[in-house]
């Protein structure tokens, strides 16, 4: 005869989201890997993509998009510091003909295992990948092959932080840093989200990048929410990586736990 108290100890213990609901902001394209290991341990997972991503629109960004594209073969470095950076990238290669070949002899750097998955997908390997998957780091693991007057070409979104090129540039390297993808807020599909958050029934809300921080607080001002940070101080607040953290403080939210590391799992044991 079972112990019906020690088998709930038990499902506790392997189900640690049990009951919970748990707000994910990603971006539709990648949320689902998040929702899914919530789901796995127990707890309901709400999507609300606070971003949106496309292709550049500008005039002026695609002009410097194809004038890169076009002389990829002199290039030293290709720096890729996010999936979105790889995926966009090869579209944008394939869609004027191209081939990721035409690299030709550039080294290639990203700045963790999630990146560096993507890229070998693509049938490329990266020869510097830094222990800490942070645009930081990534510079540190770069310099025993970096030399003034090398070329880097760094294809990124228009709202990337500028951290790499500066760390890249003093030490005499010459950047060119193209926008593959552009960051865009997004309310669409929300009301759910806004009406459990009214109801205080958000457990706690992950932020996986500060985008989806300063998203968020944006996509509830334009549903109408009279207070968004009074709303989201209901829940427990989990963040990706201290840069997200720093954005959510700064924001005026209160974090509750930090991934050690910048990756999905780091951020369910978090959670």
């Amino acid at each position: 005869m079972s112990d019906r108290v020690g088998d709930g100890r038990l499902e506790a213990a392997h189900k640690p989201l049990s009951g919970k609901r748990v707000l994910v902001t990603r971006s539709q394209s990648q949320a689902s890997e998040l929702a899914h290991k919530i789901e796995e341990l127990g707890g309901t997972a709400i999507e609300f993509p606070v971003i949106r991503l496309q292709a550049p629109t500008d005039a002026v960004t695609v002009k410097e998009l194809d004038a890169a594209l076009a002389r990829l073969g002199d290039f030293s470095w290709v720096i890729f510091t996010s999936v979105n950076g790889v995926e966009y990238f090869i579209r944008h290669l394939r869609d004027r003909g191209k081939d990721i070949q035409e690299l030709g002899k550039a080294k290639i750097a990203v700045v963790g295992k999630k990146t560096e998955a993507a890229l070998l997908r693509c049938g490329v390997a990266a020869q510097v990948i830094p222990v800490q998957s942070q645009q930081e780091g990534l510079v540190e693991a770069m310099l025993p092959w970096l030399q003034a007057c090398q070329e880097a070409l760094l294809p990124t979104s228009n709202l990337a932080r500028d951290v790499l090129p500066q760390k890249l540039e003093k030490r005499g390297v010459r950047v060119t840093t193209i926008h593959v993808y552009e960051n865009v807020p997004s309310s669409e599909g929300g009301s759910a989200a806004l009406e459990l958050l009214q109801a205080g029934a958000i457990d706690a809300i992950t932020f996986t990048s500060s985008s989806t921080v300063k998203n968020l607080l944006w996509a509830l001002n334009d549903l109408g929410a009279k207070n968004p940070l009074e709303l989201l101080r209901q829940a427990k607040i989990v963040c990706i990586g201290p840069i997200t953290a720093t954005t959510a403080a700064e924001a005026g939210l209160i974090v509750d736990a930090v991934a050690e590391e910048a990756s999905i799992e780091s951020l369910i044991q978090a959670l």
